[in-house]
């Protein structure tokens, strides 16, 4: 089934403040907004997110749900690192590199309607699927335009992922490895 046009109306800034406690609450991960280095949205250790501080306030929701999809993961996995230099892309890694943000987003999706917010999954959808043809673009050539070039309202919807119980930890920073 196709989303419904995200409503630009939608309170981004509502939501984020609940979001961000229930992650610190029920997770045990700290989010601050805090200098990020340029260029990129945000980061992550296991136990933090980073927001930019100039970020507005869809993109900052949005870096804190997708950081917290990739915190679970990394507190369950392991850091991942794929590793990719610009242009030296297989079929396999992009695979790998799309199951992977899907996971992610699968999390993020669940958090959302844990906290009350499904209304937001149309929206998580369509920013997350930008969000994937920006990564795959970088990786293929690159060249960083971010997600907004790649956006369409007609995305799939993703569906939730149950969140496994985790111990958040602090793993280690990926300044240079986090394009949102």
């Amino acid at each position: 089934m196709m989303n419904e046009p995200v409503d630009a109306g939608q309170d981004f800034e509502r939501a984020f403040p609940p979001l961000q406690k229930a992650i610190e609450k029920d997770y045990g991960v700290r989010s601050v907004r805090s200098p990020v280095q340029s260029g990129y949205f945000g980061d992550l250790n296991g136990a933090e997110i980073r927001i930019d501080e100039s970020l507005g306030p869809e993109d900052s929701l949005f870096t804190l749900l997708h950081l917290f999809g990739h915190t679970v993961q990394w507190n369950l996995e392991g850091v991942r690192d794929f590793n990719i230099k610009p242009g030296n892309l297989s079929e396999e890694t992009i695979q790998e590199v799309i199951d992977y943000e899907h996971e992610a987003c699968r999390y993020s999706m669940r958090l959302l309607q844990d906290q009350g917010f499904a209304h937001l999954e149309p929206w998580l959808s369509e920013y997350s699927a930008a969000d994937l043809r920006h990564l795959l673009h970088y990786y293929r050539t690159g060249e960083q335009l971010g997600a907004q070039p790649f956006r369409k309202s007609d995305e799939p919807m993703m569906q939730p992922l149950e969140i496994p119980p985790f111990q958040a930890k602090v793993l280690r920073w990926r300044w240079d490895g986090i394009v949102v």
